[in-house]
């Protein structure tokens, strides 16, 4: 159920960004482009959450945007990639990780860091091809 409401919320956000998208494609700009972009803006916004949290914000939310736009901008210029994919699918694990340390390293917390790296190495294994039975 959840996961059906994301693919609409998805193709919503397809149909906003579209525009820009177009705009962007006829510039040069490619999907891996914004992918590398969004890189250091998510990893800042990730760390500085906690100690900087108003500059941080700005920084997630240009790392969000630059997250959808390379989907986006793939799906319009029929640019997509296995490259692109796994790039994508490591950048998000990154800074979702650079959060979840950040979260210890402010607040002490042990379980939802744990958890949640462990999650991902799950989600990542099983992307790259491990099976678990």
């Amino acid at each position: 159920m959840v996961y059906r409401r994301l693919k609409i919320l998805k193709g919503h956000v397809d149909e906003a960004f579209k525009p820009l998208a177009k705009m962007l494609g006829s510039a040069g700009v490619k999907p891996t482009h914004l992918t590398i972009l969004s890189i250091p803006f998510g990893l800042f916004g990730a760390w500085f959450i906690f100690e900087m949290p108003v500059a941080a914000s700005f920084s997630v939310l240009f790392y969000f945007t630059c997250d959808f736009m390379d989907g986006t901008l793939a799906r319009v210029n029929k640019s997509h990639s296995d490259f692109g994919s796994a790039l994508d699918f490591s950048v998000d694990r990154l800074v979702a990780c650079a959060f979840l340390v950040s979260y210890f390293v402010h607040s002490g917390a042990v379980l939802l860091p744990v958890v949640g790296l462990a999650l991902i190495v799950l989600v990542s294994l099983e992307e790259f091809g491990f099976k678990f039975k």
